[in-house]
């Protein structure tokens, strides 16, 4: 949870590609963390951790797809009601 918190912070900071590189392998381990855990870990985690599938969108646009899958997961997984989960801001810079 910690490294999820982190990276959110630091590539808000530092929006570059390496950054880039390391959210997508992080959204990965977060999808892999999501099937393994047990389902009240795996709630307490994502209650924990989803603002930085947000965050991750909003700093990486490219990425967007990459977290609606790894949300579209949390709702089976989790057996989340969508009205459950936070809602999504987008902004548009035009």
């Amino acid at each position: 949870i910690f490294a999820f918190e982190l990276l959110t912070d630091l590539s808000s900071f530092y929006p570059i590609r390496t950054a880039l590189l390391v959210v997508k392998l992080a959204l990965q381990v977060y999808a892999t963390l999501l099937r393994v855990l047990s389902n009240d870990d795996r709630l307490r985690f994502f209650s924990r951790t989803y603002k930085f599938l947000i965050h991750m969108s909003s700093i990486f646009p490219p990425l967007t797809q990459n977290s609606v899958y790894v949300l579209q997961q949390a709702i089976r997984t989790c057996s989340l009601a969508p009205s459950n989960l936070p809602q999504l801001k987008w902004t548009s810079d035009s």
